[in-house]
């Protein structure tokens, strides 16, 4: 057995609940990503999902809004739908080559416009 190393006990880290809490909160933030937070704080991934399993009571996982988007083509949204809709918000209208058009609130933001419309092309 030359040459290896063997060992018998493995220290293992011990986190205080108010830690692990604090990690679980911060893996719900919409800026970043589990990957990110486990990181930052040298916690595997898998550990941070067990811990948001054990504190789902404390710590309720924020609900998520979902963006008012409306998908169509020339043929499906009549002119004076289009008009009436337009004139009540301001909107954004992504037109592609294949015929779809994509709108959204005028307002939303470019990150989520580009990931809409990556989604759009896949």
């Amino acid at each position: 057995m030359e040459g290896h190393v063997i060992i018998e006990g493995q220290r293992r880290r011990v986190w205080p609940d108010e830690l692990k809490r604090q990690i679980v909160e911060e893996s719900y933030d919409r800026d970043t990503t589990v990957l990110e937070v486990g990181r930052r704080h040298e916690v595997d991934p898998a550990q941070i999902y067990a811990w948001r399993k054990k504190f789902t009571a404390e710590v309720p996982e924020p609900t998520r809004s979902f963006l008012p988007v409306e998908i169509g083509t020339a043929s499906s949204a009549p002119e004076e739908r289009l008009a009436a809709a337009s004139a009540a918000t301001e909107r954004l209208e992504i037109s592609f080559p294949d015929g779809c058009r994509l709108f959204l609130p005028a307002e939303t933001p470019v990150k989520k416009v580009a990931a809409l419309m990556e989604a759009m092309r896949s």
